[in-house]
């Protein structure tokens, strides 16, 4: 492994679309390295296009969109379950959705949304916890314990909204 790649890849996941600029101060408390690692490695981003800097304030660069059309986010499993989807979706009249395991989260790839549906906040590519969904929940349901055990130890119940599991 390389500690440094790790340490740039680190800072990109400091951005989401609720955090789409960082100062540095707040990337070093997110990432826990020392001031001058950051400043470096953040330059050394906006030297390759991967961050822009805005004032005091790093956002992701250009340079990353010229990946998207590469990745492929599961598009094999999403090409494959969209028929099945959509009858699920028509025979029901309710929103579906894909996800799959991402770590210690849930990554959604596809969705079909029903036309009277429910405010729902997930979208194509959102990372969202396990116990906070339920597809999620669903996926928990058939985990191995200990995998459960483990994805619950890492990253705790933190309650996303009123009704949220948190025990």
């Amino acid at each position: 492994m390389i500690n440094s790649i790790l340490k740039a890849v680190e800072l990109l996941k400091a951005f989401s679309p609720e955090h789409p600029r960082r100062s540095l101060a707040e990337l070093t408390a997110i990432t826990g390295y020392p001031k001058t690692t950051i400043y470096t490695i953040a330059a050394t981003l906006v030297h390759a296009g991967f961050l822009e800097k805005i004032g005091e304030h790093y956002a992701v660069g250009r340079a990353l969109i010229r990946f998207g059309p590469s990745v492929r986010l599961n598009a094999e499993l999403r090409d494959r379950a969209a028929p099945i989807l959509r009858k699920l979706a028509e025979r029901n009249r309710e929103s579906v959705y894909l996800a799959v395991p991402d770590g210690d989260k849930i990554l959604y790839v596809y969705a079909i949304e029903s036309s009277h549906r429910l405010a729902a906040r997930s979208a194509i590519g959102d990372r969202e916890h396990y116990h906070t969904t339920g597809v999620g929940k669903a996926i928990l349901a058939f985990m191995d314990e200990s995998e459960r055990g483990a994805i619950v130890e890492s990253t705790g119940l933190p309650q996303s909204t009123e009704n949220s599991i948190t025990e």
